[in-house]
This record gives structure tokens, sequence and C-alpha cells, in this order.
């Protein structure tokens, strides 16, 4: 899944899109529940002002002028 939404971020240029600025893999050292090492992949993206997810945890459910607003 993490290669096609890559692919996809790669081929999108469009004001309303975060862009992909960056894709790299590393190794994350284990932690209490692995004892292994872990591989990860990282996808850097443009920094945008704050998260949405945020401002809905924090107001509720949208009215439909705002959710309008958003996904406009």
């Amino acid at each position: 899944m993490i290669k096609t939404e890559v692919n996809v971020l790669k081929n999108l240029n469009h004001p309303n899109i975060v862009n992909l600025k960056e894709v790299s893999n590393g190794v994350v050292e284990s932690t209490k529940k692995s004892k292994e090492p872990k591989n990860v992949d990282y996808i850097v993206l443009e920094l945008v002002g704050g998260e949405l997810f945020d401002y809905v945890a924090l107001t509720g459910r949208f009215t439909e002028n705002v959710a309008r607003f958003y996904f406009t």
C-alpha cells in the first residue's frame, strides 16, 4: 500500500493536495514488545497549518458549512 501511495503522490501536483517531499527507509531500534530491530518506511510530506483530526476531536461533528469550507 505504501508503494501505491508514494506513486500517486509523486504524480500529483495540485494546490489542494499535500505535496510529497521525500521517501526514505530506515531501521527502528528494538522496543519492549519486539526484541528485533524493525525496517520502516518514511514518507515526508509538506507542512500544513495544523491537524484537521485535532480540530474535529475538539469541536465534534462538522456542520455542513464547515465541512464544505475544509473540503472545497
